[in-house]
């Protein structure tokens, strides 16, 4: 889902662009993590295995920024979007 939709509900253009300006700040903020936190691991729900959070791929719309499966298990899931 894009920013757009998730504030669509706001009938005020100019709310709902500041909503958006601000949830697009806090999006970067995010994916500007520290080496650090980029370390941590994260738990992918299918697999059950802890994975580094490079092993997910970015959401916009997540609370962490990132997808919820790792990028393993979504191929599996998907695989007519897996590169020949």
């Amino acid at each position: 889902m894009a920013l757009e939709d998730a504030f669509r509900h706001i009938t005020d253009p100019e709310e709902r662009a500041a909503l958006i300006s601000v949830a697009r700040l806090e999006v970067a903020r995010r994916r500007r993590r520290s080496e650090t936190e980029a370390e941590q691991l994260k738990r992918c729900p299918r697999c059950a295995k802890e994975k580094p959070r490079s092993a997910f791929g970015a959401s916009v719309t997540r609370y962490d920024g990132l997808q919820g499966w790792c990028r393993e298990c979504r191929s599996r899931r998907h695989p007519k979007n897996q590169r020949v």
